[in-house]
């Protein structure tokens, strides 16, 4: 099955759900499909955002030439000026899909230079309705410190 990836930023007031796609050098990339829903949206919402937004993931993409004018490009999808502040004052769960089931992944923001760090605690979901996805993402911020 294939693998389907996507970002899930929680920001003071929002959720911003992003598409990845994995380019023809293996690398994970957003694909500048991005939802975004206010923090108070409901779990269906949230979920609904998340599974349309693995839907959009895709596998062998060209790989970024120009990485100014991407980062460029995910900024403006984002919605965001600085980067390096939205990254700081976010807290980003990765999802993963196989088809059947989610993998769910904090990740705590260790600082410009050195990125994300996946935390060891995932959690795994098989009731792939949205209402079941949202909550179980809703849940997993507190985690991330």
């Amino acid at each position: 099955m294939t693998t389907q990836l996507a970002n899930v930023f929680l920001t003071a007031d929002a959720w911003l759900v992003v598409s990845m796609s994995q380019t023809t050098y293996g690398v994970w990339a957003a694909n500048f499909h991005v939802i975004r829903l206010p923090a108070d949206c409901t779990d269906e919402n949230l979920g609904d955002a998340v599974l349309e937004m693995l839907a959009q993931s895709q596998q062998r993409v060209p790989h970024p030439k120009d990485w100014i004018d991407f980062n460029r490009r995910y900024l403006d999808s984002l919605g965001v000026k600085n980067l390096n502040k939205f990254e700081a004052e976010s807290k980003l769960i990765a999802v993963e899909s196989d088809g059947s089931r989610l993998t769910l992944t904090p990740n705590r923001h260790r600082g410009r230079q050195q990125g994300y760090e996946p935390l060891k605690s995932k959690t795994v979901v098989t009731d792939m309705t949205a209402t079941a996805v949202g909550r179980a993402i809703r849940a997993l911020p507190a985690q991330i410190i």
